[in-house]
């Protein structure tokens, strides 16, 4: 991807998300806000782990790739060797060995961003989310039930979907 359509996709997802915050958090009271800080935390700290955890599974992607291009290479290189030698049998149990190491360090980086990130994020966003409802039944006179409606609706519609085991 074109480091154009990085940048945009980037500051797309930046507005997405903190527009509605700050509207959110603009409507309801000042005591939902300061609740909010500590979850805000939570969910960075949570992103920070997830971007620790991401790294070497790139690491890992990139050497299993690596050598299953380089054995692409030697079976295109090299035909005429290779079946001189006998040596199809071998190659090919290497190349579905890299193909297969590469596909599960690919699945796994999947199965950590949907499963375990999102469900946890899922998670404190819908504590979130009630815990206005209950601050809103408690105090009526504060938030009204219109505005409390437009600030779920905005502050939900960042949360997404819930992530489910296949």
């Amino acid at each position: 991807m074109s480091l154009y359509a990085k940048t945009l996709l980037t500051i797309t997802v930046i507005l997405g998300t903190v527009v509605p915050l700050i509207y959110v958090h603009t409507m309801v009271p000042a005591m939902i806000t300061v609740m909010a800080l500590p979850l805000y935390y939570i969910i960075v700290c949570i992103y920070e782990r997830y971007r620790n955890t991401s790294v070497p599974m790139r690491y890992c992607f990139a050497s299993a790739k690596s050598d299953m291009n380089g054995l692409v290479t030697d079976v295109m290189s090299s035909t005429a060797a290779i079946r001189a030698y006998g040596d199809e049998k071998r190659l090919s149990d290497e190349m579905c060995v890299q193909v297969d190491k590469t596909l599960k360090v690919c699945m796994m980086s999947n199965n950590v961003l949907k499963r375990w990130l999102g469900n946890r994020v899922q998670f404190l966003w819908s504590f979130l989310t009630s815990t206005t409802y209950v601050a809103a039944l408690l105090y009526p006179d504060k938030v009204g039930a219109g505005t409390l409606g437009i600030c779920n609706l905005a502050g939900s519609a960042d949360a997404g979907e819930p992530q489910t085991a296949k």
